[in-house]
């Protein structure tokens, strides 16, 4: 009988672990996941003690207290890693410039097989990885969130910080600014766009119409049915109820 493939998965998204454990459950081939890891502080005194037990590591970049090639300015790491990542296409360039294997986010089933398939073919071992240079090439492609909104009132303009927003919200076909001193300011983009324009460690969209930051958020209650309810300041006109489907992702995203 052949030997498990024992794997390390180091990735901070449960959802995400959770997916990459159901995975590799599944894979015609035992596997043994030896821990699940969500920060470079644990992976390192992990990976001190435990490294020579790995054949294989699955690696998220982003960690809940840092980016993995943190991981690498502690320990030598010498075992084979594939990466797992949210970076858009033009971040994958680095990872080809370096020869390192990569599965984009969510990670599917027959994408992480084939990349297993691949890892064991590979014969001889791969050269070994610049892991400092590939962590400075990827720092090239980090997402560029938007820090300020440019706003009017009356005939003067006049830019608000990222750090003054409450949240935004949709009125009919107008998408308003809320900041947290209770000021609403028009801004010239939707919802689905502010999306994607900010910061996603720091702003959810919670509903159809809001997408709330961070600081605004003073209680979350349990609802009917699996939701959740909401109480921000300043308080919204409408009642924030955070459907079932979407309330794990946004319970994960408060535990980041």
């Amino acid at each position: 009988m052949n030997r498990s493939l024992h794997i390390l998965i180091i990735e901070d998204e449960i959802i995400a672990a959770r997916n990459l454990q159901q995975i590799l459950k599944d894979y015609p081939e035992q596997v043994e996941i030896l821990a699940t890891l969500r920060s470079v502080a644990k992976a390192t005194a992990w990976l001190k003690d435990h490294q020579e037990k790995v054949d294989l590591v699955l690696m998220d970049i982003q960690l809940t207290d840092g980016i993995s090639f943190d991981i690498f300015e502690k320990i030598e790491l010498r075992k084979p890693i594939i990466f797992t990542t949210a970076f858009d296409e033009y971040a994958i360039r680095a990872f080809k410039l370096n020869s390192i294997d990569y599965l984009l986010k969510p990670v599917l089933a027959e994408e992480l097989y084939s990349a297993l398939d691949k890892w064991k073919d590979i014969n001889p071992p791969s050269p070994r990885i610049d892991y400092r240079k590939l962590a400075e090439e990827i720092q090239l492609y980090q997402p560029k969130y938007k820090h300020r909104f440019l706003v009017k009132r009356g005939a003067s303009l006049f830019s608000i910080p990222t750090s003054e927003i409450a949240y935004f919200h949709a009125d009919g076909n107008l998408v308003l600014l809320r900041t947290l001193d209770n000021k609403n300011y028009p801004v010239s983009y939707s919802l689905d766009q502010l999306s994607q324009e900010l910061d996603p460690e720091f702003f959810f969209r919670i509903t159809r119409n809001v997408l709330i930051h961070f600081p605004a958020i003073k209680k979350v209650n349990s609802y009917f049915k699996g939701r959740l309810s909401l109480e921000v300041e300043p308080p919204a006109k409408e009642n924030l109820v955070i459907s079932s489907k979407k309330a794990p992702a946004f319970k994960e995203w408060l535990d980041r």
